[in-house]
C-alpha cells in the first residue's frame, strides 16, 4: 500500500500514516533523537518525516535503484543507505545532503549497521560479503565472505564485535 505506519507501543494505535506516491516502503530507521523516521522506497527515495507530525521534511535522492535497508547512528544524526544498485551512502539528516558513497559491493545491500562512535559501517549483501567501511573517508576496512547472501549484521555496543547472517548452507 506504498505506507509505512508510526505506532505508539504501549496502545498499539496507530499515529501517523506515511504515503509514498509511487513506490512500496522497503526500510525504515527512526533518527537517534526519535524526532525523525527514515523511509527508503523501491524506487530509490529516502525521505525524511517528523515523527511527532507525520509531515514530509525532506527526499533524499543518491541511489539508482532502490533502498533496502537503513541504519542510524546512535549519537549524532547520520543515517547510512543500502542500496539495491550495492552502493551505500551516509547521509547527514540535519541538513539532508550525502556526505559519503560507500563503494565495492557487486549486488544489493541487504543489512547494514553503524558502530556506536559513528566512525565504522558494517554492510552486508548479495554478492555474499559483510564489508567494514571508514565512515570518515568512505574506504573499505575489510571484507568477510559467506557462502550465500548476507542478509543480517550487527555491531556490538563496545564496537569489540561485529556478527553476520547469511543464507549459508550447512
Amino acid at each position: 500500500d506504498y505506507t509505512a505506519r508510526i505506532w505508539a507501543v504501549d496502545s498499539g494505535r496507530e499515529l501517523h500514516r506515511l504515503v509514498h506516491e509511487k513506490d512500496r516502503v522497503t526500510s525504515v530507521a527512526f533518527s537517534p533523537d526519535s524526532h525523525y523516521l527514515v523511509t527508503g522506497t523501491a524506487d530509490a527515495r529516502a525521505s525524511i518525516w517528523n515523527a511527532e507530525t507525520g509531515e514530509k521534511q525532506k527526499e533524499l535522492r543518491g541511489h539508482s535503484v532502490g533502498i533496502g535497508v537503513s541504519a542510524a547512528d546512535q549519537g549524532r544524526s547520520f543515517l547510512l543507505t543500502g542500496g539495491d544498485d550495492g552502493n551505500g551512502y551516509l547521509w547527514d539528516l540535519r541538513v539532508g545532503a550525502r556526505v559519503q558513497k560507500l563503494v565495492g559491493h557487486r549486488a544489493p545491500i541487504n543489512a547494514a549497521a553503524i558502530s556506536a562512535d559513528g566512525r565504522t559501517a558494517l554492510t552486508g549483501s548479495d554478492d555474499k560479503t559483510a564489508r567494514f567501511w571508514n565512515l570518515r573517508t568512505g574506504e573499505e576496512l575489510a571484507v568477510e565472505s559467506h557462502f550465500g547472501a548476507v542478509m543480517a549484521v550487527a555491531l556490538s555496543p563496545d564496537g569489540k564485535l561485529a556478527a553476520t547472517g547469511g543464507r549459508d548452507k550447512a
